[in-house]
């Protein structure tokens, strides 16, 4: 079954999904989002930092101090799109526990509110990436398990390129049916696939992806997961954004939206020359174009924000220590690959809200 969003606040239902703009459309959006000049009647709001804010911004800190979480393994002198992504050798834990379950073929399971046991596209994805990293890094059993972690992401993805949830979720303002999919998950897939086909040259992984990508471009108003910013002013409209949640109004979740990125990034290197590596790249330069203007709207004044749901959607600020640690290493990921001095700015600025101590001594 094939699925579209139908919009507003509360729950979020389906109906059948729309066909994705041609080529020659895709691209024409792209570039207009990609472009770096200000157009006549663009107003980017000014960034407001509430006292109101303070709670959330001590909760976040006090939480840091209490439980840090490892984010500095994550950050890379320079994001590599067929290297050990982001150090998940290193970062990421895959085992039994009160949260998650590994199937007969070691594949993880993760367990939702009501009790029960589901495959999570993102978390297949990045077991894919944790197992490739592994492998760069000379463990033996690694290649099997990322064959069959992707395998099982083949099985998870439908006929039109989605890998849907087939679980109910709250996330925000905003509650999933299943059947739901998430820009996150279609850009982690292809961080995965791009990996996997590179080690293999197994062709069902290209196909694979090239589906994954058209339908990370399918906009949310016909069931797919590309939006753009009218949501935080209307004259935006030529911003784009990869939704983790789809649903109007949007939160635009950050971390979600840079982890996609690096999806359409690692698509674009590996598939460099190509028609689907031409859309690839040109929708990476629209997003970080993108990021370039949202990227101070989480910031809470000491913190940032897991979303900016407190500025759209009437939500309050929502500080998470991995989210925090996650933003910082994605920024400097995304840095390393544009060369973009404001995203190296933000980072800095956001890695000051938790320590004093020089990048150079976590890099590797």
């Amino acid at each position: 079954m094939r699925y579209a969003l139908i919009l507003g606040l509360g729950l979020i239902s389906h109906a059948p999904a729309a066909t994705v703009p041609s080529d020659a459309t895709l691209l024409r959006d792209a570039r207009a989002c990609a472009a770096p000049d200000a157009r006549a009647g663009e107003n980017w709001p000014a960034v407001v930092i509430k006292p109101s804010y303070k709670e959330y911004v001590d909760f976040g800190l006090n939480k840091f101090k209490t439980t840090p979480p490892n984010y500095w393994v994550a950050l890379q002198a320079q994001y590599d799109p067929f290297g050990s992504y982001l150090n998940y050798h290193a970062k990421t834990v895959f085992r039994d526990s009160a949260a998650m379950k590994m199937d007969d073929q070691g594949l993880p399971t993760v367990k939702y509110a009501n009790g029960t046991f589901h495959y999570n596209p993102v978390t297949m994805a990045q077991f894919v990436l944790h197992q490739h990293s592994r492998m760069v890094k000379g463990f033996k059993d690694a290649e099997a398990l990322m064959i069959a972690g992707t395998d099982k992401l083949l099985e998870l993805q439908d006929d039109q390129g989605a890998f849907r949830y087939d679980f109910e979720y709250k996330a925000s303002a905003h509650t999933f049916k299943p059947g739901w999919v998430s820009g996150m998950a279609q850009g982690q897939a292809l961080s995965a696939l791009a990996r996997a086909y590179r080690v293999t040259n197994d062709t069902r992984y290209l196909v694979a992806g090239n589906k994954a990508l058209r339908f990370g471009l399918l906009r949310v108003a016909d069931g797919g997961t590309l939006t753009d910013m009218s949501t935080l002013d209307k004259s935006l409209k030529r911003f784009l954004f990869l939704d983790e949640y789809p649903a109007a109004p949007s939160t635009y979740t950050f971390n979600g939206f840079m982890f996609g990125m690096l999806g359409f990034y690692d698509w674009s290197v590996l598939r460099a020359g190509q028609t689907d590596g031409t859309l690839a790249k040109a929708y990476f330069d629209c997003f970080a174009n993108t990021l370039e203007h949202i990227t101070p709207y989480y910031d809470i004044g000491g913190f940032t924000s897991y979303d900016m749901g407190f500025i759209t959607a009437g939500t309050k600020p929502n500080p998470s220590t991995d989210y925090h640690g996650a933003h910082i290493y994605l920024l400097h990921a995304l840095y390393t690959v544009t060369k973009n001095p404001m995203l190296e700015a933000y980072r800095e600025k956001y890695r000051g809200y938790i320590t004093t101590d020089p990048l150079m001594f976590f890099t590797r």
